[in-house]
C-alpha cells in the first residue's frame, strides 16, 4: 500500500530559498531549496534569480509546485524534506 499523496494547496517563496507551502491537510509546511539553488544545469540555473524563484506556482492539477521553466517537484518529496511549522512559529520570525 502506498502512502497518501499530499497535494499543495498553496505556495509561497520566502527570500532566498525558502517556500511555504500549504498542503491540503491543512498542515504548513517549510521547505529549504538552497542545495537546489545551488545545482548547476538547464532547469536549476535560473533559481539562483530571487526574481525567478519567486514565479514559483502550484501547478494546474493542484498536486505540486512548478516553475515558468517546467522544473517541477514530487510532491511526496516536497512533503517528506519540508518541516512542519505552525502560524505561531510563523508569526514569530
Amino acid at each position: 500500500m502506498h502512502p497518501p499523496i499530499h497535494r499543495v494547496q498553496r505556495v509561497f517563496p520566502i527570500y532566498p530559498t525558502y517556500l511555504l507551502l500549504e498542503f491540503d491537510t491543512g498542515e504548513y509546511r517549510i521547505a529549504d531549496f538552497r542545495a537546489e539553488v545551488e545545482r548547476s544545469g538547464e532547469l536549476f540555473e535560473p533559481l539562483k534569480q530571487w526574481a525567478f524563484f519567486r514565479q514559483v506556482q502550484v501547478d494546474e492539477d493542484q498536486i505540486s509546485i512548478v516553475w515558468p521553466n517546467g522544473l517541477d517537484v514530487d510532491p511526496g518529496v516536497l512533503y517528506v524534506e519540508s518541516k512542519p511549522i505552525t502560524i505561531h512559529q510563523l508569526m514569530d520570525s
